[in-house]
C-alpha cells in the first residue's frame, strides 16, 4: 500500500473533520447572534423595524453557510470514495469527539466490526 498515500489521507480527515466543525461552529454562532438580535430587541422594548435589515443579512448568511455545509459533506464522501477506491483503510463517523466505526475500505456497511488496529488509532 502507497504509505504517502495514507499519510495523505490522515492529513486530509484531520483537515475535514477542523472544517466540518468549523462550518458548525459558524452556524452555532450565526444562531446566537441571531437569538441575541432578537431578544434584546423584545428586552429593550424595540420596534420590530428595529434591526430587521441585519436579521435579513443574517437569515440570507446563515443559509449560505447550510449550503456550504451541504458541499462539506458532499466532498467528504468523495474523499471517503476516493480511498475505497484505493483501498486506503478508512473510518466512519467520528470527527467532534464522536466515536468512530472502523471498517476496511471496499467493505459494506453492514455489519461492521469494531477493529484494534494501529490505523485507526492515527486518523
Amino acid at each position: 500500500m502507497n504509505e504517502k498515500a495514507i499519510e495523505l489521507a490522515h492529513r486530509a480527515t484531520r483537515q475535514l473533520h477542523a472544517l466540518e466543525r468549523s462550518v458548525d461552529t459558524a452556524l452555532k454562532n450565526g444562531a446566537a447572534l441571531i437569538a441575541c438580535l432578537a431578544g434584546g430587541r423584545l428586552e429593550a422594548g424595540l420596534a420590530v423595524e428595529v434591526g430587521q435589515d441585519a436579521l435579513e443579512a443574517l437569515d440570507c448568511a446563515m443559509t449560505q453557510i447550510i449550503m456550504a455545509q451541504g458541499k462539506v459533506v458532499e466532498a467528504h464522501h468523495a474523499l471517503f470514495a476516493a480511498a475505497q477506491e484505493m483501498n486506503i483503510p478508512v473510518a466512519v463517523g467520528g470527527g467532534g469527539g464522536k466515536p468512530a466505526l472502523p471498517f476496511r475500505a471496499g467493505t459494506s456497511n453492514a455489519g461492521l466490526t469494531v477493529v484494534d488496529e494501529p490505523w485507526f488509532k492515527s486518523v
